[in-house]
């Protein structure tokens, strides 16, 4: 008798899973076959869990050099009690000898960040449970498939496909403060061999490969898992370790004696601050532009996501249809040119250094002309003096623009000199001594500092106090297990 085929297999399972024409009844059955597959009601009443991933993380749009990939070492581990909506996550990212550290715990109520280097807290700062470790559970498969099971009513069936030779059924759904996931299932054993979910910019998408299934406390998960962004290769795991029984003593300690940050910005809805006639600072989240009333247009100052929502603000509260003619952008990263597409869309041309054109293609997905571009040198100025500039290139990136406006004395930093707190400044660096020192050799009278990632406008005072109170070396924690190997 001769053998039968995968895909022999695959119309069979296809089949089996199928049953009925009714809706819902396939998606019902991949859902139930996929939580079958990774222990059944064990994950689902589970009562804790601890879980770690170490990866290296590459990128080749937010690193040092445009079109270059850096990569990053990055080190997490994240304690989940169910019963008490509890989650304490623990980050290290960098080199041992020079880390960046995070630590948050949601406490069933609140998130807080807390800073041990400073010895500070950051309390009720806006963090979900399910947002609070980066949704780290969903690099996991075993929880995506507790994530289907209990949210199957939603589901869609996708079709299928074939993964290294083996067939797939594809499975699409929605949770409360997720993103769409589409799980590529075995319908044979039930196993998640892939998980994609959209990337902000148009057209791409992150697929997450689970390889390589092992077994803890009876349920499976895989060993190892990789990480493509629009088809390129953004992440590879070095360690996965998963406890589905553990012990929660000793965990979730808020330390005591910590200063309280001070209360931080609501920056939940759009904000337009009229900072002089004809300048606004306008945004909300993290993205934030200043806009200058050059006479019969707009010239705009920083160019992250969401540019077309923040000017059509600033145009209401001006009272004026007036259009954006120029889009000045700080730096290559794909966050901060995330609104190159809206200027294009408007008719502004971009003003940026050279190398960074085809990233901003890419990050648009627009064919950009040449001619709508303006190169930016080292100095210079935009629209006839109005707006400034100097090239300050820093550990952040090669090419960093700093923006001055003359009439108002102030800058726009990009986004590594700003506060999300409504009062205190923030902690200084050895960027920003070089960085005073780069403006007043520019003959820049600078006395106020907008963002790109913040509403609140500091001082020079500001700055100075920053530089007077440099942030403090961080350190991992030897009783952390991620700081241990």
């Amino acid at each position: 008798m001769g053998k039968i085929s995968n895909i022999s297999l695959f119309c069979i399972g296809v089949v089996a899973l199928a049953g009925s024409a009714v809706a819902g009844d396939i998606e019902d059955k991949l859902a139930d076959k996929a939580l079958s597959a990774y222990g059944g009601d064990k994950l689902l009443n589970l009562k804790a869990v601890k879980l770690r991933t170490k990866y290296k993380r590459l990128t080749n749009d937010q690193g040092y050099i445009v079109g270059e990939f850096d990569i990053d070492h990055y080190d997490n581990s994240v304690i989940i009690d169910f019963e008490n909506s509890r989650k304490e996550f623990r980050v290290e990212i960098g080199l041992r000898d020079d880390p960046y550290i995070q630590h948050h715990i949601f406490d069933g109520e609140n998130a807080h960040r807390i800073y041990a280097a400073s010895k500070q807290i950051d309390r009720n700062n806006g963090r979900t449970f399910t947002s609070l470790d980066w949704r780290t559970p969903t690099r996991f498969d075993p929880f995506l498939a507790r994530l289907l099971y209990e949210n199957k009513e939603q589901a869609k069936h996708e079709g299928n496909g074939v993964i290294a030779g083996k067939p797939v059924e594809k499975i699409s759904f929605r949770a409360e403060g997720h993103p769409e996931y589409t799980l590529f299932i075995d319908p044979e054993t039930g196993l998640i061999h892939k998980m994609t979910r959209p990337h902000w910019i148009p057209g791409s998408v992150f697929a997450y490969n689970f390889i390589e299934h092992t077994h803890e406390a009876g349920i499976p998960f895989a060993s190892q898992l990789y990480v493509t962004k629009g088809g390129v290769p953004e992440n590879l795991s070095i360690l996965r370790t998963a406890d589905f029984d553990y012990d929660l003593k000793g965990a979730f300690q808020i330390p005591e004696g910590y200063a309280d940050l001070p209360q931080g910005i609501d920056v939940s809805e759009m904000v337009v601050e009229r900072l002089a006639d004809g300048i606004y600072h306008a945004g909300k989240g993290w993205e934030f532009s200043l806009f200058i009333d050059a006479g019969d247009h707009y010239i705009a100052l920083g160019g992250y996501g969401g540019l077309k929502d923040r000017f059509e603000a600033v145009q209401k509260a001006a009272g004026n249809e007036k259009p954006l003619k120029i889009l000045a952008v700080s730096h290559h990263h794909s966050d901060h040119i995330g609104g190159t597409g809206d200027a294009f869309d408007l008719g502004a041309t971009i003003v940026t250094t050279q190398k960074n054109y085809d990233a901003i293609r890419r990050v648009s997905a627009k064919d950009i002309p040449d001619e709508s571009f303006i190169a930016a040198g080292a100095s210079g100025e935009i629209a006839g003096g109005l707006v400034k500039y100097i090239d300050f290139p820093n550990g952040h990136a090669e090419h960093h623009l700093m923006f001055y406006v003359p009439s108002l004395k102030m800058m726009l930093t990009g986004d590594f000199f700003f506060s999300r707190q409504v009062e205190g400044s923030p902690k200084g660096s050895e960027t920003l001594v070089r960085f005073k020192e780069a403006i007043e050799k520019a003959g820049f009278d600078a006395e106020l500092f907008a963002a790109e990632h913040s509403s609140r406008v500091l001082t020079l005072a500001d700055l100075d106090a920053a530089i007077a109170d440099m942030a403090p070396k961080q350190v991992c924690p030897a009783s952390w297990e991620i700081c241990q190997d």
